[in-house]
């Protein structure tokens, strides 16, 4: 398999033609025959040549039937961010989230806003205003204002990227491979802004900065060439792999005046006249189109069909309610039910199991809802036209069981129905 993705680069190289193949940028390391070389040092002069390949393809437009090399070795994978044009939002379908000080909370799929400040009022959500190309952005609005910051102050949109897909970057060793990343900012409140990488234990940390200089425009931002971490402790399973986080405010106990390094403390902002957000009224930040990549080069954002997304965020939040349709509202649209005739007297108990879509990061944490109130913790009792206490069991990574017993009469039919969400998320 590798030998012929090398081929398919070398040839697609070759068509996009000489001139254009010499403004790659150099191979980082030098690799001879007849020396040997590491895994890490194969797939960095790898990743390099797709990117450059990438980047030729995209350049020669109508001349090409393939606009992307990535796409044919691995076409879910480039991109390490999940819903990165906020095009899922599962737990609110667009409604606005408010925020008070010291919560966080998901907003667009694996995108949280954490707050703690002395603004009040502020709210997050995704909205259906986007640069050329996108559809949805994250957009959060300052409620009162205040312009006092208290050390332990932040504001902040991040979102963790699972370690089961950042294994390939080998963070905490030698040969780690650079990333770039890129999205889109419209936001009223002009100035330099930071951006964070940390690991989970938050004991290593890398902070850059962008800047804004136009108020209220979309504004695309490149951040190519990251060095990869070659220190500390970076989990490679189900949890948080890798944190990236941008800062709409931030105390002095999360500043530092050393920037684009990899440092061994938790630290998220510059100390250098950082923006303020949550110092005006009714400031606001949109940020969508953001990408994380392997290699030293910003590439064209990485469009995966909306099932292919929507496949992504479910393995961290899935919902029984059709996409569009708010949690806890009253509909019996894709319900799991029961329906029994009992004749036998005494109690009565109905229950069924159900599967997940997909497989679940780890254990979820299940809410079940009644379809007829939207009461949560509740099941609908049809036979006794109430709601009824169910009893979750077997929950797993793929799915689940319930039951509960019948209020209505001892003969009859056991008629329960039931929505539910499993959040596994980071």
């Amino acid at each position: 398999m590798i030998r012929a993705i090398f081929a398919a680069a070398f040839v697609l190289l070759l068509s996009v033609g000489t001139a254009m193949a010499q403004n790659c940028p150099a191979n980082p390391n030098n690799l001879t025959n007849g020396t040997t070389a590491d895994a890490s040092q194969v797939m960095q002069n790898f990743n390099n040549l797709l990117t450059c390949a990438d980047n030729n393809l995209a350049h020669n437009g109508a001349n090409s039937d393939i606009t992307s090399l990535s796409a044919l070795s691995s076409p879910l994978s480039r991109n390490r961010i999940v819903n990165g044009s906020m095009m899922i939002d599962q737990r609110n379908e667009g409604s606005s989230v408010s925020s008070a000080s010291a919560s966080s909370q998901f907003i667009a799929d694996q995108w949280v806003f954490a707050f703690t400040g002395a603004s009040t009022g502020n709210t997050a959500e995704q909205v259906s205003d986007a640069p050329a190309g996108f559809k949805n952005s994250l957009k959060v609005t300052i409620g009162t204002g205040s312009a006092t910051v208290g050390s332990s102050d932040l504001m902040r949109i991040r979102q963790y990227i699972e370690g089961l897909n950042v294994v390939d970057l080998g963070y905490g060793a030698s040969g780690a491979l650079t990333i770039s990343i890129s999205f889109w900012v419209k936001t009223s409140g002009i100035g330099t802004y930071s951006l964070s990488l940390q690991n989970s234990a938050q004991a290593r940390s890398y902070v850059t900065t962008f800047s804004i200089g136009t108020a209220n425009t979309w504004t695309r931002i490149t951040l190519p060439n990251v060095a990869g971490d070659t220190s500390g402790t970076w989990l490679t399973t189900n949890g948080a792999g890798l944190e990236l986080g941008i800062m709409l405010e931030a105390g002095s106990s999360f500043q530092t005046g050393t920037l684009n390094a990899w440092q061994g403390t938790s630290v998220l902002a510059t100390n250098s006249s950082p923006v303020n957000l949550g110092a005006t009224s009714g400031a606001t930040f949109q940020l969508t189109g953001v990408q994380l990549e392997a290699g030293p080069t910003v590439t064209a954002f990485d469009v995966r069909p909306y099932a292919v997304e929507l496949a992504l965020c479910q393995r961290y939040y899935e919902k029984s309610y059709d996409p569009g349709t708010a949690v806890g509202a009253v509909t019996f649209n894709g319900v799991t039910s029961i329906i029994i005739t009992v004749l036998p007297t005494g109690s009565l108990q109905g229950g069924t199991t159900d599967r997940y879509k997909i497989t679940k990061r780890a254990t979820p944490t299940l809410t079940l809802y009644s379809p007829h109130s939207g009461a949560s913790g509740k099941i609908y009792d049809g036979a006794a036209g109430a709601d009824s206490t169910p009893s979750i069991y077997g929950n797993g990574l793929s799915g689940f069981a319930w039951y509960a017993s019948t209020a209505g009469s001892s003969e009859g039919a056991v008629n329960m129905q039931a929505q539910w969400t499993a959040d596994a998320g980071l």
